[in-house]
């Protein structure tokens, strides 16, 4: 693992991540090709279309910032429809199909491309078979450096896993985002300086599985045949039992049970008093009036019973007297 750290030190270090590429290329530069290439789609100029397309795609292998996955989605859309004019359908295919796996509602607008248009059917194609599972990498692990992070199309992932059969970008980037180098791979054709060997896992079952087959050896060690620890006697031992005081649980029961009494009546009182409200004769409001007091002084009187017959039951314990312990 040593090893493989200082070769991936050693290939940032050579030189700029970037030397190949002129210098960094970055987000905004990343724009402007995409929104040529859709001027020059606009444009029906098709020859111009593909020459945009190249500068696009050269210049997105050197991609030097991070972008959102929504960017990623339309540079891919805008290359496959380059690829598909320059007569490549094949990799115009694998274009679209990333480009419809990160934004399932891209598509090209009637200012973009006429509706017979032939890039059309490609792109539709595409459509149908986007929604596939990742494929990790058989027998690797993602393997970034400390303090980093490895994105896929714009997104962090923890798994070297990708689609088959389209183009990805896959970057290398520091926590806060700053990208340290880019590349742009054939389903999860990852760079083998990111990958390492997979960590083994024990499951939890297995080892819990373990842990009990050693304490069971660890007692029959201890244990002599009679059921006592070796040198002791059954004198020796004394079975420690919890001593509940008898009035301990009524009195708590008791007081839960005044204590719900309580809040029937004050929600029947809300009742009465809404009759009260309603009332068209005196005698309906002197009886109601009555029966709403009686009802909030019940519930009151209720509450004050169960909460003290609660505390009681709470404080109880195994001392002489009323078994009140009070702590200082």
């Amino acid at each position: 693992m040593r090893a493989h750290w200082f070769a991936f030190s050693a290939l940032l270090a050579a030189g700029p991540a970037y030397a190949e590429c002129g210098g960094p290329y970055g987000a905004s530069d990343l724009l402007g090709a995409y929104q040529t290439v859709q001027f020059m789609l606009a444009s029906g100029d098709d020859e111009a279309v593909v020459d945009a397309g190249i500068e696009l795609e050269a210049g997105l292998g050197c991609l030097s910032d991070k972008v959102p996955p929504a960017l990623f989605a339309g540079v891919y859309r805008a290359l496959g429809a380059a690829n598909a004019l320059g007569g490549d359908n094949e990799k115009a295919l694998k274009w679209f199909l990333t480009a419809r796996q990160l934004d399932s509602t891209s598509g090209f607008g009637v200012d973009e491309l006429p509706f017979d248009s032939p890039v059309r059917a490609i792109f539709d194609e595409a459509i149908g078979e986007s929604v596939v599972a990742p494929i990790p990498v058989q027998g690797k692990a993602l393997a970034a450096p400390e303090d980093s992070i490895v994105l896929l199309d714009g997104k962090k992932i923890d798994v070297a896993a990708a689609t088959p059969n389209r183009f990805h970008m896959v970057q290398l980037a520091f926590e806060d985002g700053r990208i340290r180098r880019s590349w742009l791979i054939e389903g999860n054709a990852f760079p083998a300086i990111l990958l390492g060997e997979p960590v083994v896992v024990v499951e939890v079952e297995e080892i819990e599985e373990e842990q009990e087959d050693d304490k069971e050896e660890a007692l029959e060690v201890l244990v002599d045949p009679e059921g006592l620890p070796t040198g002791y006697d059954a004198s020796d031992f004394v079975r420690l039992g919890r001593d509940r005081p008898r009035w301990k649980t009524p009195s708590l029961v008791t007081g839960g049970v005044a204590i719900a009494g309580s809040l029937a009546l004050y929600g029947a009182s809300f009742y009465t008093r809404g009759r009260f409200d309603e009332a068209t004769t005196e005698a309906d409001l002197y009886h109601y009036q009555q029966l709403t007091n009686r009802l909030s002084a019940g519930s009151g009187a209720l509450l004050i019973l169960g909460g003290a017959s609660t505390s009681w039951g709470v404080l109880l314990s195994d001392s002489p007297g009323l078994g009140i312990r009070v702590p200082w």
